[in-house]
């Protein structure tokens, strides 16, 4: 190994060591592993307020209910009890950051955490109790889901969080899927399943997708398993997004931040089957158990998800557009199997170690828009994460958290027409793996926090092709066992001025990255980019300022300032596979892209309306392009004249988004958004200035929704426009414009919850611009969007006991 790695690997131990120790108690943030800051000071308080309603899932009131208001700043806890209407209210609270839990016998508790309240506010929000266990969070009401009407008050307004009851009330398949629902975010299509996601124009490699704070990477080098895919519905709480250069927790978060976080366990025992199907073939089976008795909470499932091809507005599945064998066109979709655990231990009233597993199996899975299928993808993620709260001193909330991951996939084209005459049913074929071990440390304490991130990724992939000529399989170690160690320390501050709350943080990170298979083959690299390195050392800085201005009649002006490092994929460096007509070779002298960005914006809120238009800049020097490459150096084995390489380019991404809602009434509300996304490249050697790959174009969204206590229905509708600002260098080619609408509606018992509805009611023939994928092993054609598709989806809750402690 380089030595450089063993002295860095050595280095960043020490520090995590030296970390742990340099305080009277252990330190990390909070138990959640949340993003924010949960202290604000001010020198002279100003007083604020917070009221709302508590009721039941079916709209009655709930008197009696317990309001708990818990202050960050110095842990004061303001106990208030709802009235005879439901109604709560706290007044002459001091402006900062508040947890709030409401509790009433019978009902699940709920928790808002990191609640800012401004100075000169007064916040009102309404909470619904779910019956005692693991049940979804589910309202019924008009009133707009989290992230796309109902506009909190947030220091940065780059932060949206999608609720799994929106996802259990569409039509989504995956993650990447339902997330695009979001104003600013978009989905890549390559198949029925495994959505990629993209945010404000950034991808794959320039955002973070974790999954409770953990790094999960794809194994295929073409992103057949992006980290979005790997964790189930049933599994999952909520999503956070943060758009931007402003998460200063997670390595690498360029353009944005996707954490999905999963369910904790409830109160009592209970035991909540789902059970969802739709168009297509598609059934997803699943349940949910949770268990607590005094010190131990443990929750776990399992879910399975079936599906067939999409049929397209034309009336043809997704494999007539492919080239898929007869065989092939009749086989299912996807097919995926997950289970999980989840087990907290209250070692103290103030102290708790939780320990997670999760496993999921996927059998075959069909992707047109490449050259080759999943015949099996397999995931394990194990994390464990101890935490210390109500701490006395400089340091209130400590965490550390671990994790390891592993994702091993199979991949052939033997259900395709390339697979020709080779002897094992197969053409070409990968087999692929890769794994990430990680952790943090973080401290909290007033107005600030600080903390560690150390993870260490590995990476390779075998690749096998037929040989007419020789009737055998020539083997390459395409990813040749690349390994990245990365490590950073962090920290984030915020303090109230007056009006106005101020958020500033930073981290300095430093990688080390090589190829550590002794075949690695230099000939490629040294033939297409002059270099025969296989190692790179990194140390990179990223800083942040974010404000947030309160004026008269309800409006909040907010902007931010960044800049942003993420490090070159290993992929993107190292990758290294010489193929029949074109190589596909990584560039060993890419050096860490930088995002310089400025957000500007304003939300606007009233009783009955609310409105926030969001705009952005980004300025990004050493912007990893897929770039044609051709051979300036001669070397041995190397025939082809020409290769998809990656060059750093200096570029610009813009635009914004605009959410707006509208209340007729309590029972009536009219939502929607805007999103719009430009990006350009200047000019370099070998590659004129033009359009970047892969860039979305205008997005347009709106729903008008009724429900009551019992019922809701609602009619939805989404527009893309025209796409002609296309990198044609990679033949990407323009999309036409379209629009689709769809319905649905539901009912919501203590008991049970129902929901249902209808995609694309108009059995509209149309594509997303995002289906071209620019990775090189792509096929070249594009895959329609579904036609109409049904859906429906029902859980129930089986039984239920309550606690007895």
């Amino acid at each position: 190994m380089n030595p450089r790695i063993l002295f860095l690997s050595a280095l960043l131990l020490s520090g995590l060591a030296l970390c742990g120790s340099a305080q009277n108690s252990p330190s990390s943030a909070s138990d959640s592993d949340q993003t924010a800051i949960k202290a604000v000071r001010t020198e002279t308080p100003v007083r604020v307020s917070l009221s709302g309603k508590v009721s039941d899932p079916s709209g009655a009131v709930v008197s009696g209910a317990t309001v708990r208001v818990i202050s960050h700043r110095n842990g004061e806890v303001i106990t208030i009890t709802s009235g005879e209407s439901g109604e709560f209210r706290a007044q002459d609270l001091s402006a900062g950051s508040y947890d709030i839990m409401v509790s009433y016998p019978g009902f699940a508790p709920f928790s808002k955490t990191e609640v800012t309240l401004l100075p000169q506010q007064s916040l009102v929000m309404d909470f619904v109790l779910q019956l005692s266990g693991v049940t979804e969070q589910t309202t019924v009401t008009a009133k707009a889901p989290a992230g796309e009407g109902a506009l909190e008050t947030s220091p940065t307004n780059s932060h949206e969080v999608l609720e799994i009851r929106e996802v259990r009330e569409s039509s989504a398949k995956d993650m990447g899927e339902a997330i695009s629902n979001l104003d600013g975010v978009w989905k890549v299509r390559k198949a029925g399943i495994a959505n990629d996601v993209v945010i404000r124009g950034f991808q794959q490699g320039n955002i973070d997708v974790l999954i409770d704070g953990m790094r999960v990477y794809e194994a295929c080098p073409s992103q057949m398993d992006p980290a979005a895919y790997h964790v189930d519905f049933a599994e999952v709480d909520k999503v956070d997004v943060t758009k931007g250069p402003f998460d200063t927790r997670n390595q690498g978060s360029l353009g944005g931040t996707v954490n999905v976080i999963s369910r904790l366990p409830g109160s009592g025992v209970i035991l909540t089957p789902n059970f969802a199907t739709g168009s297509f073939g598609f059934y997803n089976p699943s349940f949910v158990a949770s268990g607590s008795k005094r010190f131990m909470h443990s929750l776990g499932g399992y879910s399975y998800r079936r599906g067939d091809p999409f049929v397209t507005g034309s009336g043809h599945n997704f494999t007539y557009y492919a080239n898929f064998t007869p065989a092939g066109a009749d086989d299912a979709s996807f097919d995926s199997r997950t289970v999980w655990t989840r087990n907290t231990i209250d070692i103290a009233h103030n102290q708790s170690l939780t320990l997670s597993y999760g496993n999921q199996a996927d059998g075959l899975t069909l992707y047109p828009t490449l050259k080759m299928d999943a015949l099996y993808n397999n995931t394990h993620r194990i994390d464990g994460t101890w935490s210390i709260r109500q701490l006395r001193g400089g340091v209130k909330t400590v965490s550390a958290q671990a994790y390891f991951s592993q994702v091993i996939q199979w991949m052939t084209d033997q259900f395709r027409t390339t697979a020709g005459s080779g002897t094992r049913g197969y053409g070409m074929g990968t087999l692929a793996g890769t794994r990430a071990l990680g952790g943090r440390v973080e401290a909290e304490m007033p107005n600030m926090i600080a903390g560690v991130e150390l993870y260490d990724r590995g990476w390779s992939a075998y690749n096998y092709q037929f040989q007419m000529a020789t009737k055998s399989y020539l083997g390459q170690k395409s990813l040749p066992d690349v390994r990245m160690i990365v490590a950073g320390i962090f920290s984030q501050y915020s303090h109230t001025f007056g009006k106005a709350f101020i958020t500033t943080g930073g981290r300095l990170d430093t990688g080390a990255s090589e190829a550590l298979n002794k075949s690695v083959n230099t000939d490629l690299y040294w033939a297409y980019n002059s270099t025969r390195s296989t190692s790179a050392l990194d140390l990179d800085p990223s800083v942040n300022v974010k404000v947030a201005y309160l004026l008269p009649k309800g409006i909040e002006l907010f902007t931010g300032v960044g800049s942003n490092v993420r490090l070159p994929d290993p992929e993107e460096r190292y990758y290294g596979l010489k193929s029949m007509g074109r190589d596909w070779v990584g560039n060993p002298l890419l050096e860490p892209t930088r995002n310089n960005e400025g957000d500007l914006g304003f939300t606007y809120r009233s009783r009955y309306v609310s409105i926030r238009p969001t705009a952005f800049y980004s300025v990004l020097s050493n912007f990893v392009a897929v770039t044609k490459e051709q051979k300036v150096n001669p070397a041995p084995g190397i025939m082809n004249s020409s290769a998809l390489s990656y060059q750093g380019v200096d570029a610009k991404i813009y635009g914004g988004e605009l959410s707006y809602s509208l209340e007729f009434t309590r029972s009536l509300l009219l939502s929607g958004g805007l999103s719009y996304i430009r990006g350009t490249h200047s000019a370099k050697a070998g590659l004129p200035a033009g359009n970047l790959a892969e860039i979305p174009p205008l997005k347009s969204r709106a729903s008008l929704r009724y429900g009551t206590g019992l019922f809701y229905g609602e009619i939805n509708g989404l527009a893309g426009g025209r796409q002609d600002k296309v990198d044609a260098l990679l033949n990407e080619r323009p999309t036409p414009g379209y629009g689709i609408f769809g319905v649905k509606g539901g009912l919501h018992t203590k008991n049970w919850n129902l929901s249902a509805g209808a995609d694309n009611l108009a059995n509209r023939f149309y594509y997303e611009h995002l289906s071209f994928v620019r990775d090189p092993d792509r096929l070249g054609i594009r895959i329609p969007e579904p036609g109409r598709a049904f859906y429906l989806n029902l859980s129930v809750n089986l039984f239920g006991l309550a606690r007895s402690d």
